[in-house]
């Protein structure tokens, strides 16, 4: 229904603004906790949230592979990236979204990252 897309295309939005702003003060040096982190809209326990960091290697002159990242957080130029995980809640469930697509309690998975380096 044009309900449903709309309260997707709302948390959607609010997702990605949040991935954004999360991967910002990463690259400050903050390191937010879970409850940091809030999303209008959203509900705080249906929420992942997955820190990563990338370091430079001058021998090899490429990008490591990404690791969580550490909780004193990253060292200046690494590349950082806050991936927020949301089960939306579906409410016409399998009416308006294909089976394939929902989890066993009918929701749909939104992921949303944000990527900036270490300043």
């Amino acid at each position: 229904s044009i309900i449903e897309w709309g309260l997707i295309s709302r948390d959607a939005v609010a997702l990605g603004a949040a991935a954004r702003h999360l991967s910002r003060d990463l690259s400050l040096g903050k390191v937010p906790t879970p409850e940091d982190v809030t999303v209008s809209g959203i509900v705080p326990s249906r929420l992942t949230i997955h820190c990563e960091v990338s370091a430079w290697d001058e021998n090899t002159r490429t990008w490591g592979s990404w690791e969580t990242l550490p909780a004193d957080g990253a060292e200046s130029g690494d590349r950082i990236r806050a991936t927020l995980t949301y089960e939306h809640p579906v409410l016409f469930g399998r009416f308006c979204v294909p089976s394939s697509r929902l989890t066993d309690d009918e929701a749909i998975i939104l992921t949303a990252k944000g990527m900036t380096t270490r300043e």
